[in-house]
């Protein structure tokens, strides 16, 4: 009978936590592909290859498994390795049978010592043709295994895990406007990463700064720490101090990160405070939040061991978000059409100012970004509520704006800014609350170049 034995590429090469159990060292493919007969194996012979000498017997309790799918089945005996001694001859209590035709995963699993040293290598591979022993399963005929020789892949050891903080790739990239009462808002996205181990963690102190003065705690009314949608902990702030950091306490196993290149991204929320009279908020006033690379502290799941601060890195830094009252919200509902004939007044732009639930909006400012081609632009006008019921923005008598013309070239492109004049009540269009919002849209003149 024929049959070939192969060092799998998996599992890669990694770290272990010394006193790690159960720890998958090395798998191999049996294959039976080509027998004329059913093969059964009677006995197995990896090899360990150790990077420092006589440190063989560092794993204990070795034992093999045949794997299918996510089954295993644990074949006997468990084996005990000698110092000094490469090879770990598994005779088993009850010979394994290879169909023919057919392949069979062998997994070698064993415990990593707690007394082992760390920075130690320890490869498993099956090489030469005594490394597996067999006969056929009906005529009882020797079998010379094909063996592909591989040392396998080298499992390092490594007394603790170390955990990387960072800014996620969905960090908001821009500040933003908070609006008064809002909950829920999202401060910023958090990712940690862990190596060598999992390791849950425990503690997460998030510096807050305070933007255009004041105090956290009358901005932010609670912070919220979630994986998804899965709340993990909440704070209210009580410090007066900005310095001081916003701190989560969780228990171990509430947030986990799994060893590897991906980690776990972790979102940050805030509830604002209201605005308003005898009510903590303050228009204008905001927060931007940071988390340093020894913020927070973990402890690795294999290890028990709480990372220390030499095994802890990377920073996140989130953007800062002031807080307003009321804070408005443009949309372009009515597109207007894209030809223009030259020599008259034709519109240009429509769009909708919205105020939201919690304050009427004041509108101050409008600013407009415009390129041309070949035609030349001029005499801009802004119009409130275009139709039978237009306001002419421009005019001195209705809240005529400051005209401000940046970085044009005779009419063709450019930035023009509208601005009201200082202070004036009628300086500014005054919308209603939560209501339909007003139309605007912009007439110039036009004419050919």
């Amino acid at each position: 009978a024929n049959l070939k034995a192969t060092t799998n590429a998996t599992p890669a090469a990694q770290t272990i936590i010394v006193g790690t159990n159960a720890f998958t060292f090395a798998e191999w493919t049996f294959d039976a592909s080509d027998a004329g007969e059913d093969v059964r194996v009677t006995a197995i012979k990896p090899k360990n290859t150790v990077g420092t000498a006589d440190t063989q017997d560092d794993v204990v309790n070795q034992q093999l498994f045949t794997v299918s799918g996510s089954t295993e089945t644990a074949l006997q005996p468990i084996v005990q390795p000698t110092e000094g001694t490469a090879t770990t001859t598994f005779t088993l209590s009850s010979p394994l049978v290879i169909t023919k035709g057919t392949t069979i995963t062998i997994r070698l699993k064993g415990d990593m010592s707690a007394n082992a040293g760390t920075s130690q290598t320890y490869s498993f591979g099956i090489s030469g043709q005594t490394g597996v022993v067999g006969i056929g399963n009906v005529t009882a005929s020797s079998v010379t295994p094909t063996v592909t020789d591989s040392t396998g892949q080298a499992m390092t050891t490594a007394s603790t895990g170390s955990l990387t903080v960072a800014t996620d790739a969905a960090n908001p990239t821009t500040s933003a406007l908070a609006v008064s009462g809002q909950t829920g808002f999202t401060l910023g996205e958090i990712r940690f990463t862990a190596t060598n181990e999992d390791i849950d963690i425990t503690e997460l102190h998030v510096t807050t700064t305070t933007q255009n003065t004041g105090v956290t705690r009358n901005q932010v009314a609670k912070f919220y720490l979630y994986d998804g949608t899965t709340k993990l902990a909440e704070v209210t702030p009580t410090s007066t101090e900005a310095s001081t950091p916003v701190t989560f306490i969780l228990t171990q196993g509430t947030l986990r990160i799994l060893k590897g290149s991906t980690g776990k991204q972790v979102t940050l929320k805030a509830d604002w405070n209201q605005i308003g009279t005898n009510l903590a908020g303050v228009a204008g006033r905001g927060i931007s939040t940071s988390i340093d690379d020894d913020a927070y502290a973990g402890v690795g799941v294999q290890s028990a061991t709480k990372i220390a601060k030499g095994s802890k890195s990377g920073t996140y830094t989130g953007q800062a978000f002031i807080l307003y009252k009321g804070v408005p919200t443009v949309s372009l509902p009515n597109p207007v059409s894209t030809g223009v004939t030259s020599g008259g007044t034709v519109p240009l732009f429509r769009f909708t100012v919205t105020a939201g639930p919690t304050s009427d909006i004041g509108l101050y400012n409008f600013n407009f970004s415009i390129t041309t081609t070949s035609a030349t632009i001029t005499a801009f006008q802004l119009f409130e509520n275009p139709g039978a019921s237009e306001v002419p923005l421009w005019n001195n008598a209705n809240r005529e704006p400051q005209r401000i013309y940046v970085a044009s070239s005779g009419g063709r492109g450019g930035v023009y800014g509208f601005s009201s004049a200082s202070g004036s009540a009628a300086s500014s269009s005054l919308f209603d609350t939560g209501t339909d919002g007003v139309t605007q849209r912009r007439k110039p003149r036009t004419g050919s170049n």
